[in-house]
């Protein structure tokens, strides 16, 4: 769990107010605020909402560019924005974690820290979900994460993730009652593109590339998942030592359709 990076700080704890400050027009700003467009090349940028509080917005439902299902948060953030882009494929989402929230169930007969805040919604019963994500990092563990949920017992995660060396890491956790944790390779930045996906009831698989086109294979799993388990895939935040993380997921690309090839490159 090592140093984080220099000159991050993080503001003191929110304000709260009412939740239902964004309810009547949320989707609405979501939707009208992206360009249109698909243009990979360009350089993504944030919208620059400088909200005056942190207060949690409410829980109803967001529609993001690239996917067609509605998102639910199942743990509400800190904090959420749009991200938007020059381009609609550009655009995405923004979640704030609080302070030493996590993801994980440890098999060393520790608590299960099931606290971290996500946004996740039913896709099609076989899948792509790929997003360009960027952390930034403070503290060690805090990640950026693609997310699969059946149950508190049943999920996975695939992480963009600040190592205890201070070095990013794509990093994934597979829980199946309690959970494991595999790093996989270093990155360099703050940014990498990371993919999950379903081919079959049983089969899921994470994927990471450095260019958003070629991929490399970083976990080909099952879950436990009982007959009336609903999969529900999205985004989460965490900061699991640390005062919060901000991590933002954009490019964001949903195909309703399984892989040809887990270990082909695409």
């Amino acid at each position: 769990m090592g140093a984080g990076f220099p000159g991050l700080a993080f503001r003191g704890p929110p304000v709260i107010e009412a939740l239902t400050r964004y309810d009547a027009h949320l989707t609405l700003m979501v939707r009208d605020s992206f360009a249109m467009g698909d243009d990979r090349g360009s350089p993504t940028q944030q919208l620059d909402l400088k909200p005056k509080d942190r207060s949690p917005m409410n829980a109803g439902p967001v529609q993001l560019p690239g996917v067609p299902f509605e998102l639910v948060w199942a743990l509400a953030p800190e904090h959420w924005e749009p991200v938007v882009g020059s381009a609609s494929r550009e655009s995405g989402v923004l979640i704030e974690a609080g302070p030493l929230s996590d993801l994980f169930a440890s098999p060393d007969d520790l608590e299960p820290s099931l606290n971290a805040p996500r946004l996740i919604g039913v896709p099609d019963s076989r899948f792509q979900l790929s997003a360009l994500v960027d952390v930034e990092f403070a503290s060690t563990f805090d990640a950026g994460v693609l997310l699969v949920w059946a149950n508190e017992r049943s999920w996975a995660k695939l992480c963009l993730e600040h190592s205890p060396a201070g070095q990013p890491m794509v990093v994934s956790v597979v829980t199946r009652g309690l959970s494991d944790d595999a790093n996989s390779r270093d990155v360099e930045g703050s940014g990498t593109w990371l993919r999950i996906s379903r081919s079959t009831p049983g089969s899921f698989a994470f994927h990471a590339a450095t260019d958003g086109v070629h991929w490399s294979l970083i976990r080909h799993f099952s879950l436990d998942l009982a007959p009336d388990d609903v999969v529900r895939i999205g985004f989460l935040a965490q900061s699991p030592t640390g005062e919060g993380c901000r991590a933002s997921f954009s490019q964001l690309r949903y195909l309703p359709e399984a892989l040809d090839d887990l270990r082909g490159g695409d």
